[in-house]
């Protein structure tokens, strides 16, 4: 043997050893062959063994061996053939006292265990099955004998039998796939294979004649044909079936190449391979008949028909043989009016070019002469037949299993076993109209369809196709309006010419505005398709009276509605829905099992035009469009801070079009009770979702409205209890925005108004107090909003008020955490964790597990403010929260701070500060970029410094928070100590007056205190000036020594 046995206790050097048994016996080690075993029953031996790879006792082996033998011969035949294969093979041969095996931690590969995984698989992928088949090189143990060993010749032929039928199913299953996917070419080479295997298989030869028919291998068919005589002939005396005879007359009457009668298809189609696949796979199954692609006007149906029906014919995919035609109902200007069986059905003689027919009993014409052919016929305009040309159709279909119909129609055709492949807008980017252009978005913009169909449009009138060959701003309306149009085709075509003579941000305004202004003039296209106005204008006419009033209706919902919105406001139920959304006039869409509809923005816009037309007075529509989401906003109210509170956030967030249009429009009537009903719920749900500027611009129309007439409202106490609340929950959106002044000024106009309204116990007060106290916090007046909370913590517990209570003790703990009594400030958290708990309230809990990492961060604890803030950055995540996560990860870089982690806290910093700016939370702003200067300054990255901490400065002087002012001049000190030398009287001054401040709070004092400057130098006279005005004279002389000092430069 020519490879050197090695000891089988040394796993490094045991060899590979690789046996295929499929077309004969071949061994290898280490990619050898060992073709000098000693003897066959060696050979055979190893073979059963690898085969059936377990314990096998030595009389059942010694028996399979050898015949007619007493057990004293076969068992020392066996030990002689075992020594033998020992020697050879001892590494992977495991021998006990009474069995004999492989080694079980032998690593040996057989093709048949190979192959018989993936076999038993149904899931193996189609290469892996190609792959398996190509490892049977032939019967098992081809071509090997074993004399003497009936035992074993049995057993191999039983396994030849098994295996061959096995690698023929396979082949089936392998077949199966390449057809449905139209991949004939590899289907042939298959079937080839097959029927070199089992000539006789009848199935399989009649299978591989049709798919070489199909791919215009006409004579290639009827010679294998030719073949299946001969073979049965010489091997029964046998004539081929009648199925095999009638397949060689259909072959004969087939033309070579397809014929075909389409007109010229688009030479681009942007954006539809996914739908291009689905066809295909839909013409491979013999099953499939009917399939229509439904899409509203202008969707592309008629050029994905028709490139597919193209690609049938110059790809030859599917049961199409005798032709692809092209059918269309109606001509280019052409009213629209419902077509009956008969026209219908001239035109598709006309269409397969037949005879005349002689009686009126045209179906049964049509079926005479095409009843042997495979036909793909291509319907254009199928909204247009009646239900005696659907029923005509639907009789062809039933008596020619070999025709296929594809019909492009704005409606489904309700036939049975109808296919339907729904066509929406091409894909195009979803953009933040706020937002400014960056070169991320010019990348993302590159994988679209819509721009790929819109940079096509203005190439084909002169324009660079590039879209970075385009200002910034040019991009940016462009992709804006692919979004507006939600990438219809037809409106793309329409809008993308213009570009030449009017900029991308005037076509947008436009396209705000009127629809009817895009248009074209280009004479060789359908009328319908000559204006988006036009396209909905062909749907309309096609609508009885009752649907187009339906349709008008719908248009109160700015954007989705669900079906029970649309018959308690619009009077449209259930099964018009249906009915619109079958002619594709309707959107609809399935989220968490509810099922929601929705106009197409330009549809709506035409919708809104024939609502003007149809209803000049509009006012009780829309007041019931508002009373109802009013009422639904009312039925959340008392969900959102309970168990219920994701459920109810859900229905907000999903409504809230219609919320934000139903409170405008009682703005503008100036329907304060309709805002009563939203107010609560609104407030809530953007402070919930930290959506404040949000909030604040929705509030402000409002609240600008209640102040010019609040006065002619001041003795009805329940409008004046309404203001109240609209008015404070505009404030808090002011005050969480940095607007501190302006939301306390409001916050006193309301306690004036409830005084004056002899309202002073009224609930609302708990909120303004809140809102006050918070506010006087932020501006480090400790001691009163301390004062102002207790007044809201009594006034929430003498009406036992959970929520409100909690609330309060999370402001009361923020009070006490600023002034440094860390006890009484985990005392408030954790006072209000455990009722948030209670209460199952996510929200509240969320931020008490924050606010307790930041007293355990500030006594240096630093494990469990870990432990606190991942709790609560799970909460955060779980509620999608964003201004949470911002809050979170900023106190986790300022913990990776502490642990001098700069890597670590600096992506969380830098995170914070992003989250901070998308939310537009300026003091938040401000103290992220104070935190990151303080992140260069540990690093001693002293250049990167002073950027930093100017914008945190300005943001703290503009908005008037002091604590975080104060704290950032403490950090001008730090920076100034590192950077310049020695302590100047107005750099100890100025310490001394940050700390004495009475705004001055616990981590700035803290601060402070490790800056240590020359006690004897620092005056402690209580006259010393705390003013601001002095303290930033000062600030202001430091940071121009700083920027004088050499170090900066390093």
């Amino acid at each position: 043997m020519n490879v050197t046995p090695q000891p089988d206790d040394s796993a490094q050097s045991v060899p590979s050893l690789r046996i295929h048994v499929f077309g004969g016996l071949r061994i290898f080690i280490d990619n050898q062959r060992i073709s000098d075993l000693p003897t066959r029953k060696v050979e055979a031996l190893l073979t059963y063994l690898a085969v059936n790879p377990y314990p096998h006792e030595r009389e059942v082996l010694a028996q399979l061996l050898w015949d007619d033998l007493s057990a004293e011969r076969t068992a020392g035949n066996l030990r002689l053939t075992l020594n033998q294969l020992r020697k050879a093979l001892n590494p992977f041969i495991e021998v006990t006292r009474h069995t004999i095996g492989l080694h079980p931690q032998a690593t040996y590969w057989l093709d048949l265990h190979y192959c018989a995984k993936i076999y038993a698989n149904p899931a193996s992928s189609t290469e892996d099955l190609a792959s398996a088949i190509e490892h049977y090189q032939g019967d098992f143990l081809n071509g090997f004998y074993l004399r003497d060993a009936e035992g074993f010749g049995t057993w191999q032929l039983q396994q030849a039998e098994y295996w061959r039928q096995q690698t023929f199913g396979a082949l089936r299953r392998l077949i199966e796939r390449y057809s449905l996917v139209s991949n004939y070419n590899e289907a042939i080479r298959w079937l080839q294979r097959l029927v070199t295997l089992d000539a006789c298989d009848e199935v399989a030869q009649r299978q591989l004649m049709v798919l070489l028919m199909r791919t215009g291998q006409r004579h290639t068919a009827l010679r294998q044909y030719r073949v299946l005589e001969q073979v049965l002939e010489r091997e029964y005396g046998l004539q081929p079936e009648p199925a095999s005879a009638a397949l060689q007359r259909q072959i004969l009457a087939t033309p070579a190449q397809r014929p075909q009668r389409l007109i010229r298809a688009t030479p681009l189609l942007y954006g539809r391979q996914n739908e291009l696949e689905r066809l295909t796979h839909w013409l491979a199954a013999e099953q499939h008949q009917l399939l229509t692609i439904m899409g509203a006007g202008g969707s592309g149906k008629t050029q994905l028909a028709l490139t597919f029906g193209w690609k049938v014919v110059n790809d030859y995919l599917g049961a199409a043989s005798n032709g692809v035609f092209y059918c269309s109902l109606v001509s280019p200007d052409q009213q629209p009016q419902l077509l009956e069986a008969e026209p219908v059905l001239l035109a598709l003689i006309q269409t397969l070019s037949l005879a005349p027919p002689r009686n009126s009993d045209f179906v049964e014409h049509i079926i005479r002469q095409i009843q042997t052919q495979e036909l793909l016929i291509i319907i254009d305009n199928g909204e247009l037949l009646a239900t005696s040309a659907r029923l005509a159709l639907s009789s062809l279909l039933q008596q020619l299993p070999q025709l296929r119909l594809i019909i492009g129609s704005r409606e489904r055709m309700r036939l049975q076993n109808e296919y339907v492949l729904e066509l929406a807008g091409l894909a195009y980017p979803e953009i933040d109209v706020d937002a400014e252009y960056s070169p991320l978005l010019a990348e993302q913009f590159q994988h679209f369809a819509a721009l790929d169909l819109f940079m096509n449009c203005l190439q084909r009138q002169g324009k660079s196709a590039n879209l970075a060959d385009y200002a910034p701003a040019e991009r940016q309306a462009i992709g804006q309006i692919c979004q507006m149009v939600h990438g219809l085709p037809l409106a793309i075509e329409l809008i993308a010419p213009w570009m030449t003579i009017r900029s991308g941000n005037e076509i947008v305004q436009a396209l705000r505005q009127d629809m009817q202004l895009f248009h074209s003039d280009v004479v060789d296209i359908p009328t319908r398709h000559r204006s988006i106005q036009a396209a909905f204008d062909y749907s309309w006419q096609l609508l009885d009276q009752h649907e187009q009033a339906c349709l008008a209706r719908l248009a109160v919902f700015p954007s989705s509605f669900d079906a029970q919105a649309a018959a308690a406001i619009a009077a449209v139920d259930l099964p018009v829905l249906a009915n619109f959304h079958a002619k594709s006039l309707l959107m609809l869409e399935v989220q968490h099992q509810q099922t929601r509809y929705g106009l197409h923005p330009l549809l709506h816009q035409f919708a809104q035009s024939k609502l003007q037309q149809t209803m000049p007075d509009q006012h009780n529509l829309y007041q019931h469009h508002a009373s109802y989401f009013g009422q639904l906003s009312q039925q959340q109210e008392p969900l959102i801070h309970g168990n219920a509170s994701q459920q109810a956030l859900f229905v907000l967030e999903q409504e809230l079009d219609n919320l934000r249009a139903g409170w405008l429009w009682a703005v503008q009537t100036q329907q304060i009770q309709i805002l009563g009903a939203y107010c609560i719920a609104l407030h809530d749900f953007f402070a919930i979702r930290n959506r404040e500027l949000e909030g604040k611009q929705l509030f402000e129309p409002a609240a600008e409205l209640i102040t010019t007439i609040a006065e002619q409202l001041l003795h009805n106490q329940p409008i004046g209890l309404i203001i109240v609340r609209i008015v404070s929950c505009y404030a808090e959106f002011q005050y969480i925005l940095g607007e501190l002044a302006h939301a306390e000024q409001l916050l006193q106009q309301c306690i004036e108004l409830l005084e004056q309204l002899q309202l002073q116990n009224a609930n609302e007060l708990l909120f303004i107090y809140k809102q006050l106290g918070v506010i006087t916090q932020r501006r480090g007046e400790y001691t009163r909003a301390l004062d102002l909370l207790q007044r809201c913590l009594a006034q929430a517990e003498a009406i036992n008020d959970q929520i409100k209570m909690s609330d309060t003790w999370l402001s009361i703990g923020a009070v006490r955490l600023a002034q440094g009594n860390w006890h009484a400030a985990e005392e408030a958290f954790l006072t209000c964790s455990a009722h948030y708990q209670a209460q199952k309230h996510g929200w509240g809990l969320c931020h008490s597990q924050r606010f307790l990492g930041v007293v355990a961060l500030a006594q240096a604890k630093y494990d469990q403010a870990e432990h606190y803030f991942e709790a609560s950055l799970d909460l955060a995540y779980q509620l999608k929260t964003p201004l949470g996560e911002a809050l979170i990860r900023d106190q986790m870089g300022m913990l990776a701070l502490r642990r001098e982690e700069y890597q670590q806290s600096a992506g969380y910093l830098h995170k914070a500060f992003a989250i901070f700016q998308e939310l537009g939370v300026e003091a938040m702003i401000g103290r992220a970029a104070l935190h990151i200067a303080q992140l260069e300054l540990a690093q001693r990255q002293f250049q990167h410094v002073q950027p930093w901490l100017a914008r945190a400065i300005a943001i703290a002087q503009q908005r008037q928070e002091i604590p975080l002012l104060l704290e950032c001049y403490a950090t001008v000190l730090q920076l100034w100590q590192e950077v310049c030398t020695g302590q100047p009287s107005h750099w100890l001054e100025l310490w001394q007056r940050i700390l004495q401040h009475p705004a001055c709070s616990a981590e700035t004092k803290h601060l402070l205190n490790r800056l240590q400057p020359q006690q004897h130098s620092v005056n402690h006279n209580s006259h010393v000036k705390a003013e601001l005005a002095g303290i930033e004279a000062d600030v202001a002389l430091c940071l121009s020594q700083i920027e004088q000092s050499q170090k900066l430069a390093v």
